[in-house]
């Protein structure tokens, strides 16, 4: 090699040593563009909403349940009775309290299982000794009257010592045994309560029933799910709403949000739904109604949940469809005209810009388009997985010229 060749391949490596050092202006960081999956969420809470039938009577008097809570009933089966006519006032106060506290332990979540196959045999046979006892006493058969009371008596101790939950268990029967004792005392007119629709029986009420209506449903906005509080604190029922039923199996989220935090929300998208951060089952948005940056999101889902039978309000989480692609720092992003994109880094420190569809932000991050393909015409390639992303493009000279923070 003669001594031209060899100052001259010298001075082309001193320009590319140079050329490199002067083309940053300072240390530089990368990130390297890798592929990444997110599911955005929104959380919160909200209230549970079914389609619920109020069961109504136009007679007036103490309402006496003759199912428990939960249970599936037909249509026009008699799922309780209404005791009316000239009743002593203070025995039908007393009545009612009574009726209340059993309504509350039946309700009660620390006693799920309280009802179980002996427990409604036992009930039917409490059943029949009261109304022994209401015979007896009309006939003035006092003596018949007391042998059955005392049969109930004993009932109720040799139920309470067979269950694990004895204290409780007593407490029912007790009541129960006061209740029928009282019904035997007050006489009046009963009028049997027949199940105005099929479905599950629940002898509380509190104010939303006609919310969960399917033609109402879907219109809330964000001003009535915000009131829901409101309703259920004042609600009283009037005299002849007696109890409900609820006869779908499908059931609706009702809640508000920010605009901002739906953004990724859409009607008729289907999500999957947690309540009280239980394993999250399918769902669909059945409304999505904005108005004033507040949104208000219903969901739909026919997918059954534990414990959400008789629940009315609720924490919540919503997932959305996921987003995959490459993950990039939104710090990066950058705009030359009207194309959004990064710098990348090669291994031999050129520098260029590469355009990108963005998808989803995810914090700090934004997640854009995989395999991405340039609009027809554009000069720009698309990022790829594994580029070097320079995080910081202001270390590159002439970034002040033609590159414009976004």
């Amino acid at each position: 090699m003669n001594r031209t060749v060899k100052i001259i391949l010298a001075a082309a490596a001193l320009t590319a040593v140079l050329s490199t050092f002067l083309y940053f202006r300072y240390p530089y960081d990368t990130l390297t563009a890798e592929m990444a999956e997110v599911h955005k969420t929104v959380t919160g809470s909200g209230f549970i909403l079914r389609g619920e039938t109020v069961v109504e009577n136009e007679s007036t008097g103490v309402f006496e349940p003759l199912v428990k809570d939960g249970t599936r009933v037909a249509r026009g089966s008699t799922v309780g009775t209404v005791i009316s006519g000239d009743l002593d006032e203070k025995l039908a106060e007393q009545l009612e309290d009574v009726t209340g506290r059993i309504d509350d332990i039946k309700r009660s979540e620390s006693i799920a299982d309280l009802y179980a196959s002996d427990d409604a045999r036992i009930y039917s046979v409490v059943k029949e000794l009261a109304a022994d006892i209401r015979a007896a006493a009309e006939k003035s058969d006092y003596s018949s009257a007391q042998d059955c009371k005392n049969r109930l008596s004993i009932i109720a101790e040799k139920s309470a010592a067979s269950k694990t939950g004895g204290a409780r268990d007593e407490l029912l029967l007790s009541l129960q045994k006061e209740q029928y004792e009282l019904e035997t005392r007050l006489g009046g007119v009963r009028d049997e309560i027949a199940a105005p629709a099929a479905g599950f029986f629940y002898s509380s009420l509190d104010g939303l029933e006609y919310y969960g209506n399917a033609d109402v449903v879907g219109t809330l906005k964000a001003e009535d799910i915000d009131g829901f509080s409101e309703i259920m604190k004042e609600f009283k029922p009037d005299s002849g709403q007696l109890a409900k039923i609820e006869d779908s199996y499908a059931w609706y989220l009702a809640a508000t949000v920010k605009q901002s935090e739906a953004v990724d929300i859409s009607q008729g998208d289907a999500v999957m739904l947690s309540i009280d951060e239980q394993a999250a089952v399918s769902a669909t948005v059945l409304a999505k109604n904005e108005e004033n940056g507040t949104c208000a999101l219903i969901v739909k889902s026919t997918r059954s949940v534990q414990g959400i039978t008789d629940k009315r309000t609720c924490e919540f989480e919503i997932e959305t469809k996921a987003f995959r692609g490459l993950r990039v720092p939104a710090e990066a992003i950058r705009v030359r005209g009207d194309v959004t994109g990064v710098y990348v880094v090669s291994e031999n420190k050129a520098v260029s810009f590469k355009c990108v569809d963005m998808l989803c932000r995810d914090g700090d991050f934004y997640v854009v388009k995989n395999k991405y393909t340039p609009p027809q015409g554009s000069k720009f390639q698309a990022l790829k997985i594994y580029d070097k992303i320079l995080v910081n493009p202001e270390a590159v000279r002439g970034y002040d010229k033609d590159i414009g923070k976004s």
